[in-house]
């Protein structure tokens, strides 16, 4: 019984209101250039997931699980998980 860890909802919850006056000022920042914004606003996400990863709010980690790993960190073991997190601007129809 693995209970639910939520990273990616955590991440929306605590960081959606910042991300629309974020995209805004960097399509300032970037003369117009939707892309370079998006992809700008795609690292600070990821950033903000990773950090989720690392220090969000989830139920501990069972004792058996603990003794293990040699530690209690949720979702962290190898690390391939957060370091797998990625972004991509993916090109609308125009």
């Amino acid at each position: 019984n693995v209970p639910p860890r939520p990273f990616m909802h955590q991440t929306i919850q605590n960081h959606k209101k910042e991300w629309t006056p974020l995209f805004n000022n960097l399509l300032k920042k970037n003369g117009g250039n939707v892309d370079k914004a998006f992809n700008s606003l795609g690292a600070v996400i990821k950033g903000q997931v990773v950090d989720t990863i690392i220090n969000g709010d989830f139920e501990p980690n069972a004792p058996s699980t603990i003794a293990k790993k040699g530690f209690d960190k949720p979702l962290i073991y190898t690390s391939d998980m957060k370091n797998s997190v990625n972004w991509a601007v993916i090109e609308g129809n125009k």
